[in-house]
This record gives C-alpha cells, sequence and structure tokens, in this order.
C-alpha cells in the first residue's frame, strides 16, 4: 500500500471513529517510549480491524486493563479486552469473520465473561514476568520470516496514566519471546475461545 493510501486510510478511519463519538485506537503516545507505538502501516492495519470489532482506545482509569488483537494471515481476527471492576475482572472477546491480513470482515462472535479476581492472578503474573511494563517488546528470532505468512501479536496495556503497546510477529513458543505467547494465549483462554491447535501461530 503506497504512503498516501495509508494517509487516506488513516483520515477516513478517524473520521467514522469521531462520528461515532470514539476516539481512534493507538492515538495516544507510549508512555514508555515517549513516542507514537505504531508507524504509519501498522497503525492503518491494526485500527481497521479494531475498528471493524466496534473497538477504540482503551479507557483510562479505573485500574489496569489490557486488550490482545490478534492477526493471522489466514484466520478470523480475535481481540480479548480483559478490565478490572471492583472485585471482579471482566474479559470481553470479539472475533470476526474475515482474515487477519485481509479484509476485516463483520464481528461474527462476541463474548463477555465476569470473573472472580483470583481467576486473572495467573494473567498478572505473566505480565510481570514478561516485564511488559519495564521492556520493548522481544525482536524476533529471524527478521526474515518477517516477509513470510503469519501472525502479528498486539498487546496494549493501561495502568493509570500509562500507555503501552507491544506489538511481535509469530513469537515462539521458546526462547526470549515464550513468555509474551503464553501471556496472550492465557487472555484467550480466559475469553472462554476454543481454538483449534493448527491455527495458533
Amino acid at each position: 500500500m503506497r504512503p498516501v493510501s495509508i494517509v487516506l486510510l488513516l483520515l477516513a478511519l478517524s473520521a467514522s471513529l469521531a462520528a461515532q463519538g470514539r476516539p481512534s485506537p493507538f492515538s495516544e503516545k507510549d508512555t514508555i517510549s515517549g513516542k507514537p507505538p505504531l508507524d504509519a502501516y501498522d497503525l492503518a492495519w491494526y485500527s481497521k480491524h479494531l475498528a471493524a470489532m466496534g473497538e477504540s482506545n482503551l479507557p483510562r482509569g479505573g485500574g489496569e486493563s489490557y486488550r490482545f488483537l490478534w492477526l493471522r494471515t489466514f484466520n478470523h481476527p480475535i481481540a480479548v479486552r480483559i478490565s478490572p471492576v471492583g472485585s471482579q475482572c471482566v474479559v470481553v472477546a470479539k472475533e470476526l469473520d474475515g482474515a487477519g491480513g485481509y479484509a476485516p470482515g463483520k464481528l461474527a462472535r462476541r463474548i463477555v465473561r465476569t470473573l472472580p479476581d483470583e481467576a486473572c492472578v495467573p494473567l498478572k503474573g505473566l505480565i510481570e514476568a514478561v516485564g511488559f511494563w519495564r521492556s520493548p517488546p522481544p525482536d524476533p528470532s529471524d527478521p526474515d520470516l518477517l516477509n513470510f505468512d503469519g501472525a502479528q501479536w498486539v498487546l496494549e496495556g493501561r495502568r493509570g496514566t500509562a500507555y503501552h503497546v507491544w506489538h511481535v510477529w509469530s513469537p515462539d513458543e521458546s526462547g526470549p519471546q515464550a513468555s509474551f505467547r503464553r501471556l496472550c494465549l492465557e487472555m484467550i483462554r480466559l475469553s472462554g475461545l476454543t481454538l483449534n491447535p493448527t491455527e495458533v501461530y
């Protein structure tokens, strides 16, 4: 996609969300780096899928909240958002009927679950273990793999006024990316979504 096309897509997306009274996803700076978290291409790609799901920025205030956006080249786009509410945590999962590497499609499934806070304790442990609020995302093990089909794993977090984003291409099951992969898959598990193991990549 040419740069001018990306700009036009971003303008159209922002106008659409503004008309609905919702801010554009990823429209704020990353607190840790102090810079916009995404380049124009990734911003357009991720945002169009979140917009198709009716998602916008993670809400401010109310403690911590996290959202995992999973864009698999040939499989349905999925987003799981987890937020604490009192002594419970609310999990919202959305799945589109398109494909992560192509057109988003329309909302095909929406799941809302309210879990006791202790159910999310393993998730909080994984967030700390991976160093989400202390370090940048792990580098891809092989940059050449970015040219092949795979999946983009995008994790956003908000804690008070802090906002941070990691995005990793098809994280490995072992090595420096393994804990990040486990963290994202734990969010899928908490959502109640069932997956075909062959579609986890």
